[in-house]
């Protein structure tokens, strides 16, 4: 129960972030874009590894890929038999509820 209360703190502060660069482009250009941390390495046609800078569209499909994998999670704990995964799940849920679910279909 604690963990899911630390990590729900952690999850809540990343998320107001990533959301704020997700459905701004002005606030990823000046926070993120080309800075050290908006780094990826993607493999090519060729095979070959890069590493280059996230592009803001490329930022937005992670965002939802994102928002996609911790809705299916939660989900899935609240559909446990377990007593501990739905409690956590709505400890987790509880403490983000100001800033996720941000895209319909989840909410």
């Amino acid at each position: 129960e604690g963990e899911a209360a630390n990590v729900s703190i952690l999850l809540n502060e990343i998320w107001k972030t990533v959301s704020r660069w997700r459905y701004d482009e002005d606030s990823f250009n000046s926070e993120l874009a080309n800075s050290v941390g908006s780094k990826m390495l993607d493999t090519g046609e060729d095979g070959l590894d890069t590493i280059e800078s996230i592009t803001y569209n490329r930022f937005r499909e992670l965002y939802n890929r994102w928002h996609a994998a911790i809705g299916s999670t939660c989900l899935g704990c609240l559909q446990s038999k377990e007593y501990i995964h739905p409690r956590n799940a709505l400890i987790l849920l509880t403490r983000v509820v100001e800033c996720y679910p941000t895209r319909p279909g989840l909410a």
